[in-house]
């Protein structure tokens, strides 16, 4: 992948962020809640929260562990993920 596809899927991955995040709340759980899907995305065999905040640069683990941030991300995540139902055939 060259530097220019790179920056396309990082500004695609910033567009699906800020809508996904948009209804957090505070600034600081939206910044919190990016680090997390970041650290979901890097390599790394466990991703459970103190390896993930080590991979990812400027996470913090206290913040990343309040479980109800965490949680309403997941399940926001794992929403976006579910296979879109076809419409009814008459």
């Amino acid at each position: 992948m060259n530097s220019r596809e790179m920056q396309a899927c990082a500004d695609r991955l910033e567009e699906f962020l800020s809508k996904l995040l948009r209804h957090v709340g505070r600034s600081e759980r939206r910044r919190h809640g990016a680090l997390y899907v970041q650290g979901l995305l890097l390599d790394g065999e466990r991703k459970s929260i103190e390896p993930l905040a080590q991979r990812v640069p400027g996470a913090n683990v206290q913040a990343l562990q309040q479980k109800g941030r965490i949680a309403k991300l997941e399940k926001r995540l794992a929403k976006l993920q579910e296979p879109k139902s076809p419409p009814p055939t008459k």
